[in-house]
């Protein structure tokens, strides 16, 4: 079963969507009350079964999403200690060390995600989002995102990634336009509104400025 950064659908009913608006806060778009209502499941399912990782991996990215940093790294801690090989885990602790400055530990379980799945997309693409945007490690994150494209071909997020990264570092218009227009063509089945809003955006600027 792919881990749920890759796969929230498993477990939320309503739709889902990316949202790109906080280049520090990329998460699935869903209703903060979705969060906390999940967030009560797993509380349940953590009563009725305390060594259960998965819930513990699971509400870590729920508390996360909701700004509690502290709630989600003890339960994500809690997650990597009965299972180490959680890549939910894994992505959340990269997620909250990046933010709180500890890069090196961040990058140790990027690394880590990338080595559980190695066959994963979307590991890449977190890793690759962390080194462009916190590490500012432009030609590593060329490589995460080729690699995540590569493995995953179907997921939009990881076009409009890249072609924000080719962006900062000046590429090419028409190979800019390319991912720009790719990203486009797969948010819109299924329906990624802010995907397709900042893809138009971006299109549309790279226009002007022809």
């Amino acid at each position: 079963m792919r881990h749920i950064f890759t796969n929230f659908s498993i477990f939320y009913s309503n739709p889902l969507h990316l949202s790109f608006k906080d280049r520090d806060k990329i998460f699935w778009k869903i209703p903060p009350n979705s969060f906390l209502i999940k967030i009560k499941d797993f509380d349940r399912a953590l009563t009725l079964k305390p060594n259960l990782s998965q819930a513990y991996a699971h509400r870590s990215i729920a508390k996360l999403s909701l700004g509690d940093l502290i709630g989600a790294k003890l339960d994500a801690d809690a997650a990597i200690e009965m299972e180490p090989e959680s890549v939910d885990a894994n992505i959340v602790l990269g997620r909250i060390y990046s933010r709180n400055g500890e890069n090196d530990k961040a990058l140790y379980h990027h690394n880590e995600a990338v080595r559980i799945l190695p066959n994963d997309g979307l590991t890449y693409w977190w890793r690759g989002r962390f080194f462009r945007d916190s590490l500012k490690l432009f030609d590593q994150a060329m490589l995460d995102f080729n690699k995540a494209a590569e493995l995953d071909p179907s997921f939009a997020g990881i076009y409009l990634d890249r072609a924000i990264l080719k962006i900062i570092v000046d590429a090419e218009k028409d190979t800019i336009r390319t991912d720009l227009e790719e990203a486009l063509s797969l948010a819109e089945d299924p329906e990624l509104p802010d995907i397709i809003e900042q893809s138009k955006k971006l299109l549309d600027q790279i226009s002007q400025g022809s």
